[in-house]
């Protein structure tokens, strides 16, 4: 097999990651995977919604052996195509994958090509969260497993809370770096609570419209691991969103707690380039929250100061509206279990598990700087 080539646009400079506005432009500029279909996968998306409902094996390793021959043919890639090859060729053996077979063993030139792809498009050699929403086209493009109309709001719910919380990420990267006035402060204070009470809305008109139950056995079936390369990648997962970046602005960066620091570091792969090495940039700083507080004790900030009373109450916000959606997330986690999260009692939950350190450290952390708002 030729080995696939990477070839680099002449109008774009490979990202140097010296200030927020590069993550920016970045992420703008990944938006174009949404646009790219190198090997003719517009004219596969409905085979295989088809082949998947039939679950008909022989389809699919006939699909994944076109797709791979077209990707050959191509032979060179961009970043961005890479990616939105990926996108295809992850769902295609995601598809095979869902039917308890291996996709590297139905064919021996998958594995060099996912890698090889990953290694273009500094990615996980499979299809990520990002390419199934925000890199996924919408209308009758979009990549489905089903073609179901659950999947649809499935679908476009994700791509729109990977959206807001962009538009979330960066106000709090201005907001870190420019508190100063009360007036901006209240500005951003509703820009964020906007792009909460979206996330929150649509978190709960998911679960209205495609219950749990219904999710398990449509969808779930299709996110599944499979390995490459010797190493087991996750499927798409919502551990993997951007919410991590936030998380580790306001609070995560010093968290020790052991399964919080395991899970960072294991779902770090799975973000695009960009928010990964945002990460990297911004290890040393502390967290927005602890620095706050640690200088309000110290007296070196006056508590008392319209400005930063502003200035907490936009993060507590904040806070509690990620304490929100958190608790609407693992009271869906856990409905067959029949567990309740009442209002307020978040901070008391106990358990091991990523989704009770989440919500509980999130709402300590939303209880403590409540100390602090007068």
């Amino acid at each position: 097999m030729n080995k696939l080539v990477e070839t680099r646009p002449t109008s774009i400079d490979q990202p140097a990651f010296s200030s927020p506005q590069t993550t920016e432009l970045e992420f703008a500029r990944l938006q174009e995977v949404s646009q790219v279909d190198l090997i003719g996968f517009d004219g596969e998306v409905q085979k295989l919604c088809d082949y998947n409902y039939s679950q008909d094996l022989d389809h699919l390793v006939a699909l994944l052996d076109t797709v791979l021959v077209r990707i050959q043919q191509v032979g060179r890639f961009t970043q961005v195509e890479a990616l939105a090859t990926l996108r295809d060729v992850g769902m295609v053996a995601a598809s095979i994958r869902r039917l308890d077979i291996a996709p590297t063993s139905v064919s021996s030139r998958l594995e060099p090509i996912l890698l090889q792809l990953g290694k273009i498009g500094d990615s996980v050699p499979r299809e990520t969260v990002y390419s199934y929403s925000l890199w996924n086209p919408r209308g009758p493009r979009q990549r489905s497993f089903t073609g179901s109309q659950e999947e649809d709001i499935f679908i476009e719910s994700v791509r729109t809370w990977m959206e807001e919380l962009e538009a979330s990420r960066r106000i709090l990267t201005t907001f870190v770096t420019e508190t100063s006035s009360s007036i901006k402060s209240e500005s951003m204070a509703h820009e964020l609570s906007v792009h909460f009470d979206t996330m929150v809305k649509q978190m709960v008109e998911v679960r209205r419209k495609l219950p749990t139950a219904t999710f398990n056995t449509l969808l779930q079936p299709y996110y599944y691991p499979f390995e490459v390369g010797g190493t087991s990648y996750e499927a798409p997962s919502g551990a993997h969103m951007n919410l991590l970046l936030i998380d580790q602005m306001l609070w995560g960066r010093t968290m020790n707690e052991p399964g919080y620091t395991r899970f960072v570091a294991h779902n770090e792969m799975y973000l695009p380039p960009m928010y990964r090495q945002f990460l990297k940039n911004s290890q040393s700083s502390g967290t927005l929250i602890g620095n706050l507080r640690q200088g309000i004790d110290a007296g070196q900030i006056d508590v008392h100061q319209l400005t930063v009373q502003n200035t907490l109450k936009v993060l507590l916000e904040v806070l509690h509206k990620i304490v929100s959606m958190r608790r609407i997330h693992f009271t869906l986690a856990r409905e067959q279990d029949s567990i309740k999260v009442g209002e307020g009692n978040e901070s008391k939950i106990t358990g091991d598990d990523i989704l009770s350190i989440l919500l509980r450290e999130t709402a300590k952390t939303r209880d403590q700087l409540k100390a602090y708002v007068s």
